[in-house]
């Protein structure tokens, strides 16, 4: 370790007193908070769409208050319920139907105010870790405006409208803040503090890991994160606290993914079908995944190419060559500038550490989605807030407030984006007009547009749609079952009957349509409509 001028080893800020420990502003706080709610303020007044119809309006297990208990002692992975295997996503979504019972607004309300809590935790996190990169550089350096940036970014992207918007998607807000908290929590230990502070601290952040991991799966990269952490920038202390912190945290992960194994319900009737690799194999996975990750990269510079299903579309202009180069270029500038800034590279590894679990490595139902991107973007902030750190440091005072507007500018625009985001997922309707418009070659988009028709009662769109559904994956049971319902509706019965007929052919559950409704597959108002055809069918 270097010393001063004078002689004397630079003061660590892991050794100041709590009472010199810097804090973070009451106004950025502010700031930060109205940011990361105003852009999000139109999801509020939005309808249950996507999976929120299937999780909260036709299933009953959220709104049965004796099902608390199964969730608080996590009996509930030993269930065939949906997010079975995330307890404390369900236990959120049971506080709302609790408060809320069928009313979406409380719902939304719930997912802007987790993700104003998550960009109040990144700022204290990048603020946190910039700090202690003073202690131990030269050069200028202005963390407080480095953690603004940074926050702001992560609170106005457009990345992260998907997380917040819908309801069901708020799995990823949970094992996001409580990764963030544990951060914050393990940033907070110091040698200075008392023994029974710093006991304080790693029981909270245990607790905070296993309410990450019990949210989501990408909760089990709190460990990863931590030692990436400790690496970059607390390895001048002594390690054995450390290295106890991240192995408590593993070993909480461990436990928690074991139960999750063990328990899981061999014959469930609602996960029918198990995913699979991403192009048949693992080895065909990791040819296509670097071209996952590169238009992942482009989706963080270009919020235009956003959509709520990017199967297809997400790599139909990217070859793999061009991905990989793009990939090892980005490699390389990021380890040339690790070496002169360490946070550059603890926020490369918080982003590579984010994306791991939906790497599809692991077969997953969706291969990718932008609400994987918000825990990722903790390491994205971390670098923007570098980056600014430093310019801000190194300009004159009048270049710094030109730097600022435009600043607030760019954090405009891309509010801007995130306010039309926020318009599009408040309806399926809006949704799924988008979906087909940005990626015409998604089943999922064109099945859930056609449905949507026929709930309008545009029944003559709603044929058509799903014929174009029919074309896009002929095997798909659902929608010739649509099909069936929406010719029955103009009172094409021959036809319908011939729909009903092709889509039991592919799944026998068809033939009996309450199974489907157990399955959490259709509505019952629509399964009623079904076994009507069912019925019409078997009289022929």
């Amino acid at each position: 370790m270097g010393r001063k001028k004078d002689g004397k080893p630079p003061i660590r800020a892991a050794d100041l007193p709590s009472s010199q420990e810097s804090s973070v502003s009451i106004r950025l706080l502010a700031f930060v908070a109205v940011a990361a709610g105003l852009v999000y303020l139109p999801s509020l007044w939005g309808d249950f769409v996507y999976d929120d119809i299937g999780q909260i309006v036709v299933d009953d297990y959220l709104h049965q208050p004796a099902h608390f208990v199964d969730v608080l002692t996590f009996r509930v992975m030993a269930e065939d319920v949906l997010d079975f295997n995330r307890p404390v996503m369900l236990l959120s979504l049971m506080i709302d139907s609790s408060l809320w019972g069928h009313q979406p607004f409380g719902y939304h309300l719930t997912n802007v105010l987790l993700h104003v809590g998550c960009s109040l935790l990144v700022l204290l996190v990048l603020h946190d870790v910039l700090r202690r990169t003073a202690q131990f550089d030269k050069r200028p350096f202005w963390p407080a405006w480095g953690a603004a940036a940074g926050a702001l970014l992560f609170a106005v992207h457009p990345i992260n409208s998907e997380a917040v918007c819908p309801v069901t998607f708020r799995e990823d807000l949970l094992a996001a803040g409580a990764t963030f908290f544990a951060l914050w929590l393990a940033g907070r230990l110091s040698a200075a503090k008392r023994p029974a502070v710093n006991l304080a601290l790693g029981v909270g952040c245990l607790a905070a890991t296993l309410l990450a991991v019990g949210a989501k799966e990408s909760g089990a990269m709190v460990p990863l994160m931590l030692l990436a952490y400790w690496w970059t920038v607390r390895r001048d202390e002594p390690r054995g606290r450390w290295i106890a912190l991240v192995a408590a945290t593993a070993v909480v992960v461990a436990c928690f993914m074991a139960a999750r194994f063990a328990l899981e319900t061999p014959h469930s009737k609602i996960f029918t079908v198990k995913p699979g690799y991403l192009g048949g194999s693992l080895w065909t996975a990791i040819q296509i995944q670097p071209r996952l990750w590169t238009f992942q990269l482009a989706e963080l510079v270009w919020p235009g190419l956003l959509c709520a299903d990017q199967t297809g579309y997400a790599v139909q202009t990217i070859d793999l060559p061009l991905a990989l180069l793009c990939l090892t270029f980005l490699a390389v500038v990021v380890v040339v500038a690790a070496r002169k800034y360490r946070t550059i590279g603890l926020g490369a590894a918080w982003y590579a550490i984010g994306l791991l679990p939906v790497a599809n490595l692991m077969p997953i139902y969706h291969p990718l989605a932008d609400r994987y991107l918000y825990l990722p973007m903790l390491g994205v902030s971390l670098i923007v807030g570098t980056l600014v750190a430093r310019l801000c440091a190194a300009i004159s005072p009048r270049a710094r407030k030109l730097f600022a507007v435009g600043g607030l500018c760019a954090l405009g625009l891309l509010a801007a984006v995130s306010v039309q985001r926020a318009l599009v997922w408040r309806h399926d309707l809006s949704l799924w007009q988008d979906t087909v418009a940005r990626n015409p070659r998604s089943f999922n988009g064109q099945a859930n547009l056609a449905c949507t028709y026929y709930h309008e009662k545009d029944f003559a769109r709603a044929v058509d749609t799903y014929q174009k559904a029919c074309r896009l994956s002929p095997e798909a049971a659902e929608c010739w079952g649509g099909l069936a319902i929406s010719f029955d509706a103009l009172g094409q019965s021959d036809e319908a009957v011939q729909a009903i007929r092709e889509a039991i052919a592919r799944d026998p559950r068809y033939a009996h349509p309450q199974e489907l409704v157990k399955a959490l597959v259709w509505e019952p108002a629509d399964a009623e409509k079904l076994q009507q055809v069912v019925n019409r069918a078997h009289r022929k």
